[in-house]
């Protein structure tokens, strides 16, 4: 019998370019939102420390020139507050990471939405729901209200990070639905492609019986 092996499913892993720009642009409202992240998850780490001290800057300058604060002033104390949560999130993981209890790399976190339901639970489909539609929600919601209160330019950038995050969760989702597919169609490709050996009659055997010699045979 004959075993073909399926062959490699190439990895979804996100749309180039716009996955990854969705990605940087979502995270200053992503740290709001969860926590315990995988240590890769939080990349590319180069340009969100260089984020972090840009916003720690900017809120220097901004609170040494009072002109610039009636403008800046809520984007830049957000940003920093994001930076800082940033910052802790990525501490944290690194520690799990030396004592080898973390999640996996790539894990996009818990949500603290579900925490005063008690669920917490890695991969469950209801933390799925609620990264793809409750997180970017409440994102819209607290834009929107900003806005409404007067705080326009930080109102726009939450909602442009709402929507981005959105965006990049359903991406996430349908990516991972194809890969599933794709598995189980080269699955079942293989297993067509099996030989059965065939099941007919057994075959007779050519030998003959050995004769016995009738010498020494008394008369």
């Amino acid at each position: 019998m004959i075993d073909k092996q399926p062959s490699a499913t190439p990895a979804l892993t996100g749309i180039p370019f716009i996955s990854p720009v969705l990605h940087v642009v979502s995270m200053p409202v992503v740290v709001f939102f969860r926590y315990g992240f995988g240590y890769s998850y939080l990349r590319p780490k180069a340009v969100f420390l260089a984020f972090a001290w840009a916003s720690f800057l900017l809120s220097y300058i901004v609170w040494k020139e009072p002109d610039l604060q009636f403008r800046f002033g809520e984007p830049a104390l957000f940003s920093s507050i994001a930076a800082l949560l940033y910052l802790f999130h990525l501490a944290w993981s690194f520690i799990k990471e030396v004592r080898s209890d973390g999640q996996h790399d790539q894990f996009s976190g818990h949500s603290i939405l579900l925490i005063p339901f008690g669920s917490t639970v890695a991969d469950s489909k209801t933390e799925r729901i609620i990264h793809i539609l409750g997180e970017p929600f409440v994102g819209f919601v607290a834009g929107i209200a900003l806005s409404m209160f007067g705080y326009s330019t930080l109102g726009c950038l939450v909602t442009v990070a709402a929507f981005s995050l959105f965006t990049k969760e359903a991406i996430n989702a349908w990516l991972t639905k194809r890969r599933k597919k794709l598995i189980a169609d080269k699955l079942k490709e293989a297993e067509g492609t099996i030989e059965q050996p065939s099941q007919g009659p057994p075959l007779a055997s050519s030998r003959k019986p050995r004769k016995r010699s009738g010498k020494g045979n008394g008369a």
